[in-house]
This record gives C-alpha cells, structure tokens and sequence, in this order.
C-alpha cells in the first residue's frame, strides 16, 4: 500500500468517528411534534421499549399503529413534510429518536438540547439468498474435427460439451423465487476506539514522510475530509501553544514563608 493510500485510510477512519452527528429531520420541529401527540395522547407511548414497538415498516401494536398515524397527521403541523416521514431513512431516524429519548419525551421537555442524536452504527451481516437464475455462460472451446457441419451434428448430441471449454464470461440473466436469510447479525465495534480518551502517541512513528502527507493533501478533492484534517492540525496547534505557555510562565511566590 502506498503512503499515500495510508494517509488516506487513517484518515478515513478517524473521520467515522469524528464525524458530527446529524440530523435528516429537523431536532426542533421533531420534538415539537413528539410533545404534541404525547401531551393529547400519553398512552401511545406506553409499552415502547425495543424497535419492534415503535416501528413504521411492521407496526406490531395498535398504539405503533396509531403513533405513526399521529405522525403522519400533524407533521405538517410543524413543517415537517409527509413526503419526508415517507422516507424509509427518515422513518427509521423516528423510532430510533423516540427509543433514545423516550424518557425525555415523557418528561414534557420542550428543549431541543435535552435530546439526544442517534448515531448510526456499523453491522456486519451474515446470510444467504436462495434463488432460481437464468445465467448465460459464453465458452471458447478448440476440437479436432472433419468439417463444421460434424460439429453441430456432435453438440447436438452432447457428444461435445461447450462447457467444457474455457469460460469467458457468466451474466445473469434473470432471477425469481428469491429469499434472504439472515443467519447473524453483529455490531462492529469502533476501530479507533473512545475519541475522548487519551492515547499514548509519546513513542508514535509515522510510516509516511512530510512529502507523503503533502502530495496527500494535495491530491485530495474531499473538502469534508481537509476540513476534518484542518481541524485535527489546529487543535493540536492550540495544545502545544498552550503547553508553550505553560512552560514560559512565571513562577508566582504570592505570600511564601521562608524559614
């Protein structure tokens, strides 16, 4: 792998986690509804406590169904589009927002800060499709024979076999009676770890060079992922001038004792 790619694949990784959390919907408008139908209808979110009973794709309850209904019917309400809750993105950022928040929900807190986020995470999937395919194979095949007549006459007779040939292409041409099977599913857990902790860097080596990194940063198009490196620079620009500092400022006596 070049130095190049490295850089690139760090700071990728670091960008997944240092990436801000966002919102597709509107946090103010969304807590302005969810406190709207809790305060005429408490009930409704009575009984919540996995994605199963609060989720838009398989209602499982009457109260799922009737939330989402009340989702539906005064989203506009609070300028928040119907075409928008139709989102199957938008829907699952719903229930997983009132499963973060349920308790906030319940308190009546009208305050957007009270709320958290979700952060979307990574899952590693397991399973298997099974299904029936027109597949189209295209074979070179090189056979000894009289004349190209006795070769149609051989294959039609499966006496030659183009499959036994070289394949040089396979399509799928067609597939039906299909079926997903999900054998596990399993979170992956974060690479770089708690971004709030503190790491020990005191003995870190990079396995690039100065000119490495600059012929990265100049061949980057990605203004997210400069901006998320101009970030990273200027805080650790800010630290050591604070350690600077620290270390430049004078000893303060106030009122010692002296024996």
């Amino acid at each position: 792998m070049s130095s190049i790619k490295r850089i690139r694949k760090l700071m990728s990784l670091n960008e997944q986690e240092q990436r801000p959390v966002t919102s597709p919907l509107p946090i103010k408008n969304l807590v302005v509804l969810l406190n709207y139908i809790y305060k005429n209808n408490p009930t409704l979110f009575d009984d919540i406590n996995d994605y199963e009973d609060i989720s838009f794709i398989q209602p499982s309850t009457e109260n799922n169904n009737k939330l989402i209904d009340h989702i539906f019917k005064f989203s506009s309400m609070v300028n928040i589009s119907k075409l928008d809750i139709y989102k199957i993105d938008n829907q699952l950022f719903i229930s997983a927002f009132i499963l973060e928040n349920l308790d906030v929900i319940k308190s009546n807190s009208k305050n957007p800060s009270d709320y958290t986020i979700p952060r979307l995470k990574q899952y590693l999937i397991t399973g298997y499709e099974d299904f029936t395919a027109s597949i189209r194979e295209d074979y070179e095949l090189k056979i000894e024979a009289y004349n190209e007549i006795s070769i149609y006459e051989l294959i039609s007779e499966n006496e030659i076999l183009i499959g036994d040939g070289t394949l040089k292409r396979s399509e799928t041409l067609d597939t039906w009676d299909v079926e997903q099977e999900i054998e596990t599913v399993e979170e992956i857990p974060s690479r770089t770890g708690n971004m709030n902790e503190e790491i020990d860097l005191d003995d870190y080596k990079p396995n690039f060079t100065t000119e490495d990194f600059l012929n990265y940063v100049n061949s980057e198009y990605d203004l997210e992922m400069l901006t998320l490196m101009k970030g990273a620079i200027q805080k650790r620009i800010n630290f050591l001038n604070r350690l600077v500092a620290a270390g430049q400022r004078p000893e303060f006596t106030g009122f010692k004792k002296f024996d």
